[in-house]
């Protein structure tokens, strides 16, 4: 595997752009519902553990999650950036962005996290049905999330980092082909191109040439631009000083 990819709406990638870092989810916030439940596993009411305690114990089991390149021989199913149901669903409707990270380098960043590959051969009902641990379901999914191909990374017990880093694993930005458009927060009109040239222009870090921007074709499926330096480009003819 040589990369990892993150997808991610505008006002996040700002936010991870801004400190190179990601957030560890909590399972109780999953958004696959039964994966919220096992903290069913340790909820025992006849031995003192409740409801919030059992959350607070497996929520111990923090995670980020990336979606892997596909073996489907298809180059735009294989594309781990190219998956058109994460930018659908991850990245707000093609206005967000997806993060291309070097695998390596990442995991030799965040030695704290341990990689936890995703088993999508059971099904729901079958989670709960083997006795397992907490960390072991959660390398298991059901099988109608098998098309995000995920690959799982989960902080080691007893640790206690909130974030993974990101710096230094960059490989590239594919940027939503929605991205550049405005839209409206708290009634104020924002261009998110716009807010990320001035997001570069503050952080000397980050290199303009990561951004690319992705073709919709006309058969519906996603052209991963590699002619790069789209950021570079737009921020000249704005006139923007480097």
């Amino acid at each position: 595997m040589e990369y990892i990819h993150y997808y991610t709406n505008a006002a996040t990638l700002f936010r991870i752009l801004d400190g190179m870092r990601i957030k560890l989810s909590y399972l109780s916030k999953s958004t696959d519902l039964v994966e919220r439940k096992y903290y069913m596993n340790i909820f025992d009411p006849q031995n003192g553990v409740g409801e919030s305690e059992a959350i607070s114990e497996a929520d111990q089991f923090r995670y980020v999650c990336f979606c892997q390149e596909s073996s489907n021989n298809s180059y735009f199913s294989k594309d781990g950036a190219s998956y058109i149901n994460m930018w659908d669903y991850y990245a707000d409707r093609h206005k967000g962005a997806c993060i291309r990270i070097d695998y390596k380098k990442f995991i030799q960043k965040n030695n704290f996290l341990m990689e936890i590959p995703i088993d999508y051969s059971y099904s729901k009902d079958e989670y709960f049905q083997k006795g397992l641990s907490i960390q072991e379901l959660m390398s298991f999914k059901d099988k109608i999330w098998s098309g995000e191909n995920e690959i799982r990374f989960i902080r080691k017990r007893g640790n206690l980092e909130d974030y993974c880093t990101i710096r230094g694993c960059i490989d590239k930005i594919f940027l939503g082909v929605d991205f550049d458009k405005e839209y409206g927060f708290n009634d104020v009109k924002i261009n998110n191109l716009k807010t990320l040239c001035d997001l570069v222009k503050r952080k000397k870090d980050i290199d303009p040439h990561w951004f690319s921007k992705l073709m919709l074709l006309e058969n519906g499926n996603l052209f991963l631009s590699d002619n790069g330096a789209l950021l570079w480009h737009k921020m000249m003819k704005l006139g923007v000083d480097m």
